[in-house]
């Protein structure tokens, strides 16, 4: 947008990376083949149309935003375990996105696209952003007390959980779209430390496992 890649550049690029990213999942299971066609799909629709419509441009990205964890999955053969955080992942993903939109509401006025904060004002926007951010409270500590994940999970899910509380307070605080800055920056902090429970939770389960195979095999 600043000018300083020409359009004829962006696409170029775009063709490049997505035919080479479509390229690699020949390598892999065939629905992987099928993710990347729809993601690609996707982009092409959310560029030409979806982004200048209330909440369904935001809906597109967060489930590009998850799908890549689930297309990790069956890349391995075992999508099962991915579903859980490519489902929070999406959901983080579309409460962020509207966020954005709420910084970005003057520029997308004039550049005429009708994005939620235009279609139900400032306040609604807040008001679904705190709707999402309520089911993540509870949904992302759930595996853990349901035992679906381990004991490291848990312990991420709380403090994931005390951050999300900070993006309550930032985003109903926020006068301008400078300050929205900090619940953005503070869900994108929620993503990393999300993908980074999953992982450790893994780790420290599989170490257990092996551990206990060890024990046995003595």
């Amino acid at each position: 947008p600043s000018g300083s890649v020409s359009v004829a550049a962006a696409w170029m690029l775009s063709v490049t990376l997505a035919t080479l990213g479509l390229g690699i999942s020949f390598l892999l299971p065939l629905p992987c083949i099928w993710i990347g066609i729809t993601a690609i799909l996707v982009l092409l629709l959310y560029n030409l149309k979806l982004k200048h419509l209330p909440l369904a441009g935001n809906i597109s990205v967060a489930l590009l935003g998850g799908i890549p964890i689930l297309f990790g999955g069956i890349a391995v053969g075992d999508p099962y375990p991915a579903l859980l955080p490519g489902i929070l992942a999406a959901a983080v993903h579309l409460a962020r996105e509207i966020v954005k939109d709420l910084q970005d509401s003057e520029g997308d006025q004039l550049a005429g696209s009708r994005t939620l904060p235009h279609a139900v004002g400032p306040t609604g926007s807040r008001a679904l952003i705190s709707l999402i951010l309520a089911s993540l409270l509870i949904a992302i500590p759930l595996p853990g007390f349901l035992l679906v994940t381990g004991p490291v999970y848990l312990t991420f899910a709380l403090l994931l959980d005390g951050i999300i509380l900070l993006v309550f307070v930032h985003l109903w605080s926020a006068r301008t779209s400078n300050e929205l800055e900090t619940p953005s920056r503070l869900l994108k902090l929620v993503l990393l430390i999300g993908l980074a429970a999953f992982l450790a939770d893994a780790l420290s389960i599989s170490t257990h496992h092996s551990a206990r195979f060890l024990d046995t095999t003595h």
